[in-house]
């Protein structure tokens, strides 16, 4: 066998065994290409109409308002915007879901919507195939390993097209001539898009491809902290929010929204600051302050961040696009949409070959 045929045998075999994985991922990549813009239109929906003169209730009395009406929960992030419209967003967990409360009154906006919870499930399909439980693990190594072999696959694809030189759409053709055309053509144009997709996606789905990112940026990997769990499990003082945002706030005047996950008082909380960036991607500034003291444990803004965190936080909005604003959002659309019709041609073209042969 020659090496064209025994890359061809070996794209085929692949193509076969993960394409229903790849249009899984595939299709739930196009439901996710424009989230911002759903999550921006259910934020809307619970927008307040106060004038700024108004006088905003403190963030301690909210969070503990929210947690006298739903007893036994506790805070998994509360999340503040700069726009004074804005609702502050406090994530209950999966029990109570996500509650809107106006900043100026303390009332309840709303709940988590029906599309903030379908989007969530799409995510689910996207990245560990919705398995639940110890089986989330297999799911997110299966889709892990389908993506880096598909990245192969668009490579040699390019490899078994290059003789044939077709690069326009023949839309007047038919049953298998009409399929290899589409899978060409498609594959051909799509297949730099498909490569940055697939790549990024590996560099968030695996330690050790966001850890080979770091190297070739000449910075050394980030360190993971475990954290030990506090005895008893429950948190014994609640957390000064408003000191907590205050200290955020003098940290980054231009700020956009600021989250704080407060964890137990005994361990650090996180305060992730988001600032205007390119495109749809915002610069992300970090500040973890001691839960008990307020003491300031470590303070990483954006503009001091290494060239590896940089390209690591880029690598994520490659990957949906928003790197490039809403064109790139169209873009990493169309690119899912490629790689659905790809493997369905793909499909087509395997049964036909085993099922009613036709010479090529």
């Amino acid at each position: 066998m020659s090496l064209r045929g025994l890359i061809f045998w070996v794209h085929l075999i692949c193509g076969i065994t993960i394409g229903t994985v790849i249009m899984v991922v595939s299709v739930t990549g196009m439901l996710l290409a424009f989230r911002p813009q759903v999550m921006a239109s259910v934020e809307k929906n619970h927008q307040t109409m106060h004038d700024l003169a108004e006088t905003r209730v403190s963030h301690n009395e909210l969070v503990a308002k929210i947690l006298e009406l739903y007893p036994g929960s506790e805070p998994g992030a509360v999340t503040v915007r700069s726009k004074h419209q804005a609702a502050v967003i406090i994530n209950l967990g999966r029990e109570h879901g996500t509650i809107y409360v106006d900043p100026y009154t303390a009332a309840i906006l709303g709940k988590e919507a029906p599309a903030v919870r379908f989007m969530e499930q799409v995510e689910a399909w996207h990245r560990w195939l919705n398995l639940g439980g110890t089986l989330k693990t297999v799911g997110h190594d299966i889709k892990g390993i389908c993506t880096i072999v598909f990245m192969a696959m668009v490579m040699s694809g390019l490899y078994l097209w290059w003789p044939h030189k077709t690069v326009r759409l023949n839309t007047r053709v038919r049953g298998q001539a009409g399929d290899w055309n589409r899978h060409n053509v498609i594959g051909f144009w799509s297949a730099p898009f498909l490569i940055v997709i697939a790549l990024t996606g590996i560099m968030m789905s695996y330690r050790w491809a966001s850890d080979l990112l770091y190297r070739v940026s000449g910075n050394p990997p980030p360190v993971v902290e475990v954290k030990s769990k506090p005895a008893g499990g429950k948190q014994v003082a609640r957390l000064d929010f408003d000191a907590l945002f205050a200290q955020a706030r003098d940290k980054v005047p231009g700020w956009v929204s600021m989250t704080a996950r407060p964890g137990k008082p005994e361990a650090v909380a996180n305060i992730t600051i988001e600032e205007p960036g390119v495109g749809l991607m915002p610069q992300r500034s970090q500040l973890s302050i001691e839960g008990l003291t307020g003491t300031v444990v470590k303070w990483e803004p954006y503009a001091g961040q290494n060239l590896g965190r940089k390209l690591r936080l880029l690598a994520r909005y490659l990957h949906t696009g928003e790197v490039g604003g809403v064109a790139g959002q169209i873009l990493a659309f169309l690119s899912a949409g490629a790689a659905v019709m790809m493997v369905w041609t793909g499909f087509a073209m395997a049964w036909r070959r085993f099922f009613s042969p036709v010479k090529y």
